[in-house]
């Protein structure tokens, strides 16, 4: 039993550093937003949409892998032991995800780039357990 809630807790904290860093982009973005002319992406119909855009794109392309860098760090703070092999491990996850996302309609591609850290870091998190080595017991 102890060994299952441990998991658990481990994939849940795994997916909350997930979510955190891509609340991160999501905020950066809007910060980002901030420092473009308005009069350049903002339009009479569609308000400053255009201007959110712009700083989403800024903001995935070097955004996406400052947060892969910063997963390892994140996820030993949330309690995820070993966090290296997780944070290394959900990598390959991201890129497919992005692959499969950049493929999707525009309400699919959004909701997998959001999620996609919330995807990736349980699943590695998983495979990092299934692929452990069992913890040796010193002799008697």
């Amino acid at each position: 039993m102890g060994d299952s809630t441990q998991g658990g807790r481990r994939l849940f904290a795994a997916g909350l550093a997930g979510l955190a860093l891509a609340t991160l982009l999501v905020v950066a973005a809007f910060v980002t937003a901030r420092l473009y002319p308005e009069d350049r992406y903002c339009g009479h119909y569609t308000g400053c949409l255009g201007q959110l855009a712009a700083a989403m794109q800024l903001v995935w392309d070097a955004g996406r892998w400052v947060a892969v860098v910063l997963a390892w760090p994140l996820l030993r703070c949330v309690g995820v032991r070993p966090a290296w092999p997780v944070a290394l491990l959900a990598v390959p996850v991201l890129i497919v995800t992005w692959c499969v996302a950049l493929e999707s309609p525009f309400v699919t591609r959004l909701a997998l780039l959001l999620c996609s850290g919330v995807i990736a870091y349980p699943v590695a998190a998983w495979l990092a357990t299934r692929f452990r080595p069992p913890r040796r017991r010193p002799p008697p």
